[in-house]
């Protein structure tokens, strides 16, 4: 696996993610430090355009198992599946069969 740090711009925003062997272990967001890590992640992957460079290096593991790759990217997708639903979660008021 790569190890490295992943650096992304979407107009003003940046936002860098630290790989070690291809799991998140550090994400920032400069000028946010109301977001915890995963919700770095979670905030630039809403995202609709920008750029990204990869650039290849040593990044110190973290000392608990870190924040797992898939797990933050299906967390990721719920979320916006969520955000994109109306306030009342999609369902129809309907009225219960008359009796009869």
């Amino acid at each position: 696996m790569r190890s490295g740090s992943i650096r992304f711009a979407s107009g003003p925003e940046r936002c860098v993610i630290e790989l070690c062997d291809g799991q998140v272990a550090r994400a920032a967001i400069p000028g946010r430090p109301d977001l915890r890590e995963a919700d770095c992640v979670y905030h630039a992957l809403t995202w609709s355009s920008g750029t990204f460079a990869f650039r290849v290096c040593e990044v110190a593991p973290v000392d608990d198992e870190g924040m797992r790759t898939c797990l933050l990217l299906m967390e990721a997708a719920r979320r916006e599946d969520e955000r994109g639903r109306p306030p009342d979660g999609g369902r129809e008021e309907t009225e219960p069969p008359a009796e009869g």
